[in-house]
């Protein structure tokens, strides 16, 4: 079992990680532009911290869904991970639209 949890640590971590990098590479890129809001470079920080925040605490609760099916470890890998990746998924969806309604200039 412990050698379970490991592994879906790091897979759920590496995900998390990855997703934080696109939404600093999407954010910086966004900077870039010359008609972009001063507020966005403090945006994507927050932002991405927010997301990375948030998403410890999701991967944790998902961990919790690995023990229950006991000697099925497999499916219990499998349905954190997919649970974990919906709600990162769906955490990175959150945080791209917060960047893009800070870089929008108000009409």
């Amino acid at each position: 079992m412990a050698l379970t949890l490991l592994t879906y640590f790091v897979i759920a971590f590496g995900v998390l990680f990855m997703l934080a990098v696109m939404i600093t590479r999407i954010g910086t890129s966004m900077t870039e532009c010359p008609n972009a809001v001063p507020a966005l470079k403090a945006a994507v920080t927050s932002i991405t911290t927010a997301f990375v925040a948030i998403g410890i605490g999701g991967v944790f609760l998902a961990a919790l869904i690995v023990p229950i099916f006991g000697q099925f470890w497999q499916f219990g890998l499998l349905t954190g991970l997919g649970v974990a990746s919906l709600c990162l998924g769906l955490g990175f969806t959150q945080a791209i639209a917060n960047l893009k309604a800070v870089a929008t200039p108000a009409p």
